[in-house]
């Protein structure tokens, strides 16, 4: 019927040993063992930061998500618009921190330009990858991933329909989708 559940595992094995790679297997109560009991893995492990498993909950649900390119290695930035959705646009922004601040900012924020962000914000998306060209890693319905060459950056905002760098001024090192 579906065969053994150790035959994928092996002819996986068999491929990566067959193009020359050292292929060592342990069970996962064998690994276990050897962290307690062996004092330089021990070590090693103390020493390197461990990545837990993506959780599919925090992966990107419901949009429309488009890889472009699967893998880029240079400097890439991810902006993503300020949102009409209350759960993602909560809060002030960070220039708002006083009440004078705050007072400024409201009037600016117009509500009738809030009913047509979402259209807008589409044209803004398309018009902003077109520019970007073939540096667009990635983009969904409301952010794109850019391979950014520091001219070629979006201008930035904080008012609804803008771009934000959902970075906070960090960039992509490596970009794998």
């Amino acid at each position: 019927m579906h065969g053994n559940c150790q035959e994928k595992p092996d002819k996986t094995s068999a491929v990566l040993r067959s193009k020359g790679f050292q292929v060592v297997e342990l069970w996962e109560h064998e690994f276990a063992e050897q962290k307690k009991k062996n004092p330089q893995l021990q070590k090693f492990l103390e020493s390197h930061s461990i990545q837990d498993r993506l959780n599919q909950r925090d992966a990107f649900f419901g949009g429309r998500t488009n890889a472009l390119q699967l893998f880029y290695e240079g400097s890439a930035k991810y902006v993503d618009f300020n949102s009409l959705y209350p759960w993602e646009s909560s809060g002030w922004p960070r220039e708002c921190e006083s009440p004078s601040q705050k007072n400024t900012y409201i009037p600016r924020y117009k509500l009738r330009e809030a009913a047509f962000t979402t259209a807008w914000a589409r044209l803004k998306l398309y018009q902003e990858m077109d520019k970007l060209g073939e540096n667009v890693l990635y983009h969904d319905t409301d952010s794109i991933i850019y391979a950014s060459d520091e001219m070629n950056d979006p201008p930035l905002g904080n008012f609804l329909g803008e771009f934000t760098d959902e970075l906070d001024g960090d960039e992509i090192a490596t970009f794998v989708s």
